[in-house]
């Protein structure tokens, strides 16, 4: 009987944890707003925000916003948009790292941009906005 319940303990622990793979495939078709909310620091813990980023970084979205500025890098061009779902920081809230670099300089100011890219990292600012950084982006 002892046996039986350790086997059904480790079922029922099984099933409630998620696995990565089946996170991934959820993050992919996420959209800019539904991160912003996932990670509001109003009713979560910092603990709980680095869990709930590990699960999006790295994955890879399709997005568009407005452009406000683009300024080309050595091996980038950084391009700085608005989703004007949710606040924005100076004007912005997704800086993307466009590896497109000729494609990129076409682009104008107020046009909205289509892209893709991998999550990279966020920052919450003091006005409560949050700035996404999509890396190894191309520029659709």
């Amino acid at each position: 009987m002892k046996s039986i319940m350790h086997a059904l303990a480790v079922f029922l622990v099984c099933a409630l944890i998620p696995f990565p793979a089946v996170q991934a495939a959820e993050a992919v078709n996420v959209t800019y707003a539904k991160i912003v909310d996932d990670l509001n620091p109003a009713n979560k813990t910092k603990a709980e925000l680095q869990h709930i980023w590990k699960q999006y970084k790295g994955n890879e979205v399709t997005w568009s916003a407005t452009l406000v500025e683009a300024k080309e890098g050595k091996h980038y061009t950084k391009l700085y948009l608005l989703d004007k779902s949710r606040k924005s920081h100076n004007g912005l809230n997704i800086v993307v790292e466009a590896r497109n670099k000729d494609r990129a300089a076409t682009l104008k100011k107020g046009q909205v941009v289509n892209f893709k890219g991998k999550l990279d990292k966020y920052d919450h600012k003091s006005n409560g906005s949050t700035v996404i950084v999509v890396e190894k982006a191309e520029v659709l």
